[in-house]
């Protein structure tokens, strides 16, 4: 008989080892596998266990390494277990060991090709890796197992679109909508078709999405935007207003409706749209772009001057819009603030005959203008107030020269 200093006497060898995987799990397992011929499924289903414990303890610990190694033991008791690699794979990626966690996938594969919780895992992280040439390979490979697979075809569209691979990418999209029915692949076929400047095609696979019930707000806002392109802004507005009809939050629709009002000459609808689109979404400098554009248009200049400003704070390399702010300033007599602009824009553009010529323009008119200013009155400026540190400095240095520029 064996016995433990915390337990009652126990009558064999399996019950005290069982006693030791909670008090010694690592001398367990070696006197577990020292009696595994008793009966090895259920004492590997034991130790496997045990490893199980030991790996969530060194997990919480943040002893990773460990972590691993015990993963690596636990293949060796139970070798057709295809959850200790996707287990595995998972704390490589956590710990962002992404080339590792690709090795012991690919290694599962292997062993278990018609898993296909492996396969999509692998894709998962050749996604992170940004390997779509790999995500291809690997789809291509698994739809030979796991032919129509809908997730495999959907994440090899995806790779093909980023390998600009977009025919094929427009077929696999196309065959997926039709084959389920779904909005998403839809949407997907359009815009890929629009990438394309396919857009009646686009229009025509709206259409049959609406033919075949799929009336919501996203599928009428891609019609809109389909129409748009194409140059239909009557139909473009209708779209997109049955859209907001359904939703009302989606600033991206206000601001296509803003665009399709613009170009049907409509500014006062498309100033209107434009506001609302900047209210549920303010950090888009596009909007803000083509709000300041149109308000221009009706002359008031002012609110267009606020508009290219927020533009500008959120895109400072907006060239288009830096150039239309120095233009309004200029044509504000705000010569100063004009130059400015355009001296900007001549760095975002260096090679802009437009940009210089009305740099010229403004340098002109404010030489003319500092021609007409009175010279300063030193008598009304106080140093000490404008210059205290330069002030400080003076009054223990007294060699040197300030002198002040009218501009």
């Amino acid at each position: 008989d064996f016995t433990s200093n915390y337990s009652e006497q126990v009558t064999d060898k399996y019950s005290y080892y069982q006693f030791l995987k909670s008090t010694n799990p690592i001398d367990a397992i070696k006197k577990l596998t020292s009696i595994k011929e008793l009966n090895s499924k259920v004492i590997n289903n034991q130790i496997y266990n045990i490893y199980k414990t030991l790996i969530g303890e060194a997990k919480s610990k943040k002893d990773y390494d460990t972590a691993l190694q015990y993963y690596d033991k636990m293949k060796k008791v139970k070798p057709n277990e295809p959850e200790i690699y996707l287990q595995k794979s998972s704390l490589l990626k956590h710990l962002q060991k992404f080339d590792e966690g690709i090795v012991e996938l690919t290694k599962a594969i292997k062993l278990f090709p018609n898993n296909i919780r492996i396969w999509t895992k692998l894709i998962n992280l050749q996604f992170v890796k940004k390997d779509y040439q790999g995500i291809v390979q690997t789809c291509e490979n698994a739809l030979k197992i796991f032919p129509n697979n809908e997730i495999l075809l959907y994440n090899l569209a995806q790779s093909s679109v980023m390998l600009s691979s977009y025919s094929k990418a427009i077929s696999i999209y196309r065959n997926l909508a039709i084959a389920t029915g779904k909005e998403h692949y839809f949407l997907k076929a359009g815009e890929v078709l629009i990438k394309v400047d396919s857009i009646n095609a686009a229009i025509e696979l709206y259409q049959q999405a609406e033919n075949t019930g799929i009336l919501n707000s996203k599928m009428y806002n891609a019609m809109g935007e389909a129409l748009l392109l194409k140059g239909d802004y009557k139909n473009a507005i209708f779209e997109l207003g049955k859209s907001i009809e359904m939703d009302s939050t989606n600033a991206n629709t206000f601001y296509l409706l803003g665009k399709a009002n613009a170009k049907n000459r409509d500014i006062i609808s498309a100033i209107k749209a434009f506001k609302k689109s900047t209210y549920l979404d303010s950090l888009n400098p596009a909007v803000f772009f083509e709000l300041g554009k149109n308000l221009e248009l009706i002359n008031r200049r002012k609110k267009a001057v606020t508009a290219y400003e927020k533009t500008i704070a959120l895109d400072p390399n907006n060239i288009e819009a830096t150039y239309s702010l120095g233009k309004i300033y200029l044509s504000l007599k705000k010569v100063d603030l004009a130059v400015r602009e355009l001296a900007q824009a001549i760095k975002l553009f260096p090679d802009s005959k437009r940009i210089k010529s009305l740099n010229k323009k403004a340098l002109a008119a404010r030489v003319k203008l500092n021609s007409k200013r009175p010279p300063i009155e030193f008598s009304k400026i106080s140093f000490d107030e404008i210059f205290p540190s330069l002030i400080n400095y003076y009054n223990t240095h007294s060699i040197g020269i300030v002198t002040i520029f009218n501009t």
